[in-house]
């Protein structure tokens, strides 16, 4: 009896235990080094990794917006290479060198 009773405690005390809660990102992705370093306020603020995410000067963190497909790369035995290429601020391409040719994307258009 007094083994379940010692047991159910443990699973009691378990589950008692709280999570902190992080709501701000502020200090963006911590070095290892800062790992066990409690004393500092901003440990509580950054994060360990983030990946796939961006923080906001706010401090939430929002996911990366993801890809789309936009078109076809014309078929070859060799492979296809993207080159970003930025005019100004707001014209910007994807130049795809695939063997002898060049094709150029803009925005979700496609090819041109």
């Amino acid at each position: 009896m007094n083994k379940i009773i010692f047991i159910l405690f443990f699973i009691l005390l378990g589950m008692c235990i709280a999570t902190p809660l992080y709501n701000s990102f502020n200090s963006g992705e911590l070095s290892s080094f800062l790992t066990y370093r409690l004393d500092l306020k901003n440990r509580s603020m950054g994060v360990k990794t983030m990946d796939n995410f961006f923080v906001k000067q706010q401090g939430a963190a929002i996911r990366r917006p993801g890809t789309m497909y936009i078109g076809d790369v014309n078929d070859s035995t060799e492979h296809a290479r993207l080159i970003q290429f930025e005019y100004s601020n707001t014209d910007t391409y994807i130049l795809v060198f695939n063997g002898d040719t060049i094709g150029f994307f803009r925005d979700a258009s496609g090819g041109n």
